[in-house]
Order: structure tokens, then C-alpha cells, then sequence
């Protein structure tokens, strides 16, 4: 049994919507996720509550996810754009398919 303890991640940025920042959050978590797995860690993406706040901000709802996210936030000026999770598997998980090579590749 493990002794590490399941987290919730969260990657910040000034501008959520600048796509500067959203390349940068990607490649922040392909390294995070890249360095969990070669740790023995299993991570996944829920950003559902990203989603949510943008598609309540859409709607002229209130923005409650916003809000709440913006409570993990180390300044008021920063915005979650990518939320995670991380833990021990209880299980491996299949390989993802995949095609093969000369099915994407065309010389």
C-alpha cells in the first residue's frame, strides 16, 4: 500500500485566454503528467470545472466554478486554465490504441 495521498492539481496562468498561456499550461502539464507516470504515478485531466465557469460565463450564469477555482489561486490575478488529478493506480490502465506507422506517415 502506498503511502502517497491522492491530489488535486491545478495550473494557473495570468491569461487564460491568451494562447501563449494555454500552449505554456499544455506543455506544463505534458511534462507533469510525462514525470508522474515515470514515477509510477497515474494523473488525469478534469477540467470540467474550467469548462464549467466558461460556459457559465457564456450563458450570463453566475460564475460559481470561477469563483470557487479562483479560492486555490496564490493571487487574485492569476486564473486556473488546467485541473488534474493525481494518485497510485489501483490498477494499470490498457495501452491507448494506437495506428500503425505507415497508416499516418506517407513518404
Amino acid at each position: 500500500m502506498s503511502r502517497f495521498r491522492p491530489a488535486l492539481g491545478i495550473v494557473f496562468v495570468r491569461d487564460r485566454l491568451a494562447m501563449p498561456a494555454a500552449i505554456a499550461a499544455g506543455r506544463a502539464w505534458q511534462r507533469l503528467h510525462l514525470a508522474a507516470t515515470a514515477s509510477g504515478l497515474g494523473a488525469q485531466p478534469l477540467n470540467q470545472p474550467v469548462e464549467r465557469a466558461d460556459r457559465d460565463r457564456a450563458l450570463g450564469r453566475s460564475d460559481d466554478f470561477g469563483r470557487e477555482l479562483a479560492k486555490f489561486a496564490a493571487e487574485p490575478r492569476w486564473e486556473a486554465t488546467f485541473v488534474f488529478r493525481l494518485g497510485v493506480a489501483e490498477r494499470a490502465a490498457p495501452p491507448s490504441p494506437r495506428r500503425a506507422l505507415e497508416e499516418v506517415v506517407r513518404a
